[in-house]
């Protein structure tokens, strides 16, 4: 069990992993609708006189998204994680303003509270706010393509299959901070 020191601590990195997800994956559906909003039925057939782009924008975007699972699988990992725990943790870097470079006293003295364990694991929701953001981007990117192929194409379905992707993708990447925190004490423990 972590302590109620420690779930004030995170509380506001799992907010604004999740506001993030939300809006990324919100974006995503706004992009497929854009898409059908701006693009008419029975548009330009450029993209079919040069078949060479519209492979080029499904191999980019499958390079996308295989890189978005690996990044994540990557980061994701038992070594991963285990290597982040690993580090020696300064209490006073953490609690460092990062415009500022001031250290917040109130926040140094909550996280000098903490015992060593759950000073890692807050540690490990920094590295986890860099890995969602990473992923995510990567997953609207996706979009952006399918996007690209619809203004192209001129026919807005071109963008689903990258949109349904980009969306299973994000789903399946939301940030899940109280596993990764039970995953974290197993590999502690270890």
């Amino acid at each position: 069990m972590i302590s109620t020191e420690l779930k004030k601590l995170i509380r506001p990195l799992i907010i604004v992993q999740q506001v993030i997800w939300f809006a990324i994956t919100g974006s995503i559906v706004f992009y497929a609708v854009i898409a059908y909003i701006l693009v008419g039925s029975g548009g330009t057939d450029d993209i079919s006189r040069s078949r060479g782009l519209g492979t080029a924008l499904y191999v980019a975007a499958l390079a996308v998204a295989i890189c978005s699972i690996f990044y994540r699988r990557y980061s994701m990992s038992d070594k991963s994680i285990t290597k982040i725990l690993s580090r020696n943790i300064d209490p006073a870097r953490l609690a460092q303003n990062a415009r500022t470079k001031s250290i917040d006293s109130v926040k140094l003295g909550q996280l000098e509270s903490l015992t060593e364990f759950e000073l890692k694991v807050f540690s490990l929701m920094y590295e986890l706010q860099k890995i969602t953001f990473i992923s995510l981007f990567l997953n609207e990117i996706m979009v952006i393509i399918g996007f690209v192929l619809a203004f192209l194409s001129g026919d807005p379905a071109n963008i689903l299959p990258f949109a349904v992707i980009s969306l299973v993708l994000s789903f399946w990447m939301f940030p899940r901070s109280g596993k990764l925190i039970e995953r974290a004490r197993y590999l502690y423990a270890t």
